[in-house]
């Protein structure tokens, strides 16, 4: 499990549609994420020069739409 502050968050938004609803975070600076990831981590993670990470999403339609919203709402960098 990772720990970070909203400042470090350059985006999230729920992806992978309606069958398999995913939760994308990609971050800022990922030295300030605690604990720190691992090396093999960080090179599995990296995408266009970000760290990414993306986490399977539980739960109804409904609690799924409202985090989308929730997080569309959310000023993104």
């Amino acid at each position: 499990m990772r720990a970070s502050d909203w400042s470090n968050v350059d985006s999230a938004s729920v992806t992978g549609g309606r069958w398999s609803p995913q939760l994308a975070v990609t971050f800022v600076d990922p030295d300030r994420l605690r604990p720190a990831p691992d090396p093999w981590q960080l090179a599995a993670a990296f995408r266009r020069g970000r760290y990414r990470i993306v986490v399977p999403l539980g739960g109804s339609r409904a609690d799924v739409a409202r985090l989308a919203e929730g997080l569309a709402a959310t000023p993104q960098r």
